[in-house]
């Protein structure tokens, strides 16, 4: 008899560490999981929460597997008793075990060695082989629920869960007792039709009923009625058709008889919200509401609020004469630049429009004060500001993007040189100059970057390890005069200019007067010593000797050279290379495209062990642009051929583009093929005699056709779209393809299919696949169709039933 299991990869794993069956069904697998037990460092404590008594064997064999986990982590998803979960019984497990067999594994190689099986075994020997292989696949489709159960956090704590659980176990007592019912219906009035306890006295007070009038018909004071209803409504749930009132009742100064003209709703809806809730003393007026509603003409109601000193904004919301409110109106409705005397005037002429004389006599420095702290404001240079859109929230979303940003070498950069990187980013954002993205960074607050420290006078921004001191500035010039030692001023400056973006008029007049001692006739003079050794050099040209390489990786090769030598971008610039963007480029080469270029395609072929050798994202997209352009050519899973190794073979470039134009030329658009359904198809070029490539080879080639899209399995199957999209086309559209509106037994099916394909698309991975698209398959037929109509009229049929 197969074991059942409440959480089966939990149990398993429990029961392989050593616990036993008894403790483990006493576990609730919607609060516990398999990492809370095994991470438990008071496992007593656990245990009483979650069973509700002690148990010192649970608790003794709980800690055992602790202590074995810790010791050995044995790979859980490999242990026998892994096999109940695909329907193997509790006597053939043990009867393995009795035999030594501990994992599946070691089964699977008995089996596969054809050694001798205990005789549980022996009396079905087909379907148990049967189960290890089901074992198998359920592992492999569920390697994600096995990694989230045995190695994951949850993400809620176990904490968390268990007072969960509890407060559902109060609540439910709790109406129990007070009301006499199980559950609570979802609205007031379903829960008013009930039978509950002192029914008659909330009915009666929500009716209007006042709580004299209720103790005279019970025999009851009027405090204790008061006292009964309070605590009623108290242990009482949200209601639906309470809370859809809820903001209107406890928002705007609505009375009954208004609430019932207004809405849809009753009294005794009304005055349970003021029996739940207490109402704020200062209410909002009720004119907003009606605003909304649309129960009183627009030009009337802006007269009448008015003489109450509002208006109605550009939100349609009636809001007070304050100086926020005026400014934010003015703003609005003028979408440009304002200064602050220029705004103050703006504010004056509002005022005298809507009629409120006494507020036009306000300050400069009043409004100076509103706009600093204003929501809908970006400031800009020399007091200058205007409306801003987007909302906290809103740029909040962007915070990935913004940190992006500052992902580059350590330094003092300009703010232009941020706007300028990411145009697009700042078109989504509103920004419309770099003072603007100054101040927005500063109003989010610098905590929420990683690498951005301080932004000095909206346009010096500090960058990683350079911090807004003198330590820090010193660390960052003084490490730019050594790459310009004996060069002049004026190419230093014009370096910073380009490379950060810092001002040139700012950075002459600050490097001339600050780091006044290292300059000289305008000339850079670090008195940087370098090596003198001859020797050295003549190594290094040796050692270091390629187009390009990260810099901590050139520094270590110097240091294996002389440990002793003081590395600098001074000595590396006398060793030939210039910095990039963190990376060492020889100086002969114009770009980094050029330094790649001639790094990986010098040699007639490069590995791709070489390519991926490099931890920078970039230098797989390049070696990804070379594939595209055809300046490598993927050989085998292993190696490329360059460029220059394709010209030994006689293979150039338009070669390959008239062999790819071939193809295109052969294949049907938006029909699926592969390499192998190409050639039987009767597909033929000189180009493959030519090149003698691999199989391998030209299936990347077809991959670098820009309208081909691919679908990876076990084998690459191709489509050429008539209307080419970003996406991938799914497994399921090649499928259907392939049946072409017919039902076909799946396991003929995927044979036929991978036999014509040359694929290696297993039973398991189709059924994956087939449950997220349009096609269905019935276990009952073994069938696969073409969608659920044809699926159920096959299935009821030969059932005897007619569709």
């Amino acid at each position: 008899m197969a074991i059942v299991m409440k959480n089966p990869i939990m149990c398993c794993a429990l029961a392989t560490l050593g616990v036993s069956q008894g403790k483990i069904d006493k576990l609730d697998p919607t609060t516990c999981h398999f990492y809370d037990l095994i991470n438990e460092q008071h496992v007593a404590l656990l245990w009483e929460q979650l069973v509700g008594r002690k148990s010192a064997q649970a608790v003794s064999q709980i800690e055992a597997a602790q202590v074995n986990w810790r010791q050995n982590h044995p790979d859980l998803a490999d242990s026998l008793y892994f096999l109940a979960i695909v329907g193997a019984s509790d006597k053939l497990i043990r009867s393995l075990q009795r035999n030594g067999v501990r994992t599946v594994s070691q089964l699977d190689d008995m089996i596969r060695q054809q050694m001798k099986m205990p005789i549980d075994w022996r009396k079905n020997p087909t379907e148990n082989a049967a189960l290890v292989q089901a074992y198998f696949d359920w592992k492999v489709t569920n390697q994600s629920e096995l990694q989230r159960e045995l190695e994951t956090k949850p993400e809620v704590d176990l904490s968390v869960r268990l007072a969960q659980a509890a407060n559902q176990q109060r609540t439910a007592a709790r109406l129990q007792k007070w009301f006499g019912v199980e559950k609570i219906p979802k609205t007031l009035m379903a829960f008013l039709t009930l039978d509950f306890k002192k029914k008659d006295l909330l009915v009666s007070r929500l009716s209007g009923k006042t709580l004299q009038e209720i103790g005279d018909e019970h025999g009851l004071t009027r405090e204790r009625v008061r006292q009964i209803i309070a605590k009623m409504v108290q242990q009482l749930p949200l209601f639906d058709d309470v809370e859809k009132y809820h903001k209107l009742v406890l928002t705007y100064d609505i009375q009954l008889d208004q609430f019932l003209n207004y809405t849809q709703g009753t009294e005794e809806i009304y005055t349970y919200l003021t029996l739940k809730y207490k109402r704020p003393k200062t209410l909002a007026s009720l004119d907003q509401y009606l605003l909304a509603l649309n129960k009183v003409a627009p030009d009337a109601l802006g007269v009448r609020l008015n003489q109450h000193g509002k208006f109605i904004n550009h939100a349609n919301q009636v809001v007070p004469f304050s100086a926020a409110n005026v400014i934010d109106e003015i703003l609005f409705n003028n979408r440009r630049v304002f200064d602050n005397d220029e705004m103050v005037v703006q504010m004056k002429s509002f005022f005298e429009a809507h009629g409120q004389m006494q507020a036009t006599a306000i300050s400069a420095r009043a409004v100076l004060a509103q706009i600093e702290r204003q929501a809908h404001i970006i400031q800009r240079t020399n007091g200058y500001f205007r409306y801003y859109e987007l909302e906290l929230h809103d740029i909040l979303d962007y915070l990935d993007e913004l940190n992006a940003l500052f992902d580059v070498a350590d330094g003092i950069y300009g703010i232009d040189y941020f706007f300028d990187h990411n145009q697009s980013l700042m078109a989504e954002l509103g920004l419309q100059e770099s003072s603007e993205l100054a101040n927005l960074l500063k109003g989010l607050g610098y905590e929420r970057f990683e690498r951005l420290n301080t932004i000095v006078r909206q346009s010096q921004v500090y960058i990683g390890a350079i911090k807004n001191d003198t330590q820090c500035k010193e660390q960052f010039y003084l490490g730019v005069f050594s790459q310009f030692d004996g060069q002049s001023l004026a190419d230093t400056v014009d370096y910073l200019e380009a490379n950060f973006a810092l001002q040139r008029p700012t950075m002459w007049s600050y490097l001339g007067t600050t780091y006044k001692p290292y300059i000289h006739r305008n000339m850079i003079n670090m008195n940087v010593k370098l090596p003198s050794d001859v020797d050295f050099y003549r190594k290094m040209k040796v050692v270091l000797n390629e187009p390009i390489y990260p810099y901590d990786q050139a520094a270590a090769i110097i240091k294996l050279v002389d440990p002793s030598i003081q590395v600098s971008p001074l000595l590396m610039d006398r060793l030939g290379y210039i910095e990039r963007s963190a990376l060492l480029m020889q100086k002969s080469y114009a770009s980094l495209n050029d330094a790649i270029r001639a790094l990986w395609l010098a040699d007639d072929e490069i590995s791709v062990e070489k390519v991926q050798a490099y931890p920078n994202n970039w230098f797989r997209f390049k070696a990804y642009n070379l594939e595209l352009q055809h300046d490598l050519v993927a050989i085998d899973s292993t190696r490329y051929l360059t460029a220059k190794g394709l010209g030994r073979i006689g293979v150039t470039k338009p070669d390959i583009d008239r062999f790819l134009q071939e193809i295109m030329s052969f294949i049907e658009d938006d029909v699926f093929f592969t390499w192998k359904s190409l050639l039987d198809s009767g597909f033929e070029s000189d180009f493959m005699a030519k090149s003698q490539l691999s199989d391998f080879a030209y299936e990347r080639l077809i991959f670098t056709i820009p309208s081909i899209r691919t679908i990876k399995t076990r084998g690459s199957v191709y489509v050429n779209q008539s209307h080419p999209t970003p996406k991938c086309p799914p497994l399921n559209d090649f499928f259907a393809q392939e049946l072409g509106g017919q039902s076909r037994d799946i396991d003929d099916f995927l044979r036929e299919l991978n036999l014509k394909f040359g694929l290696d698309v297993t039973r398991t991975r189709a059924l994956e696949k087939l449950a997220k698209g349009q096609l269905a398959y019935s276990t009952e037929t073994n069938h696969i169709y073409p969608d659920k109509l044809s699926m159920y009229e096959d299935t009821y049929q030969e059932l005897g039933i007619d569709v």
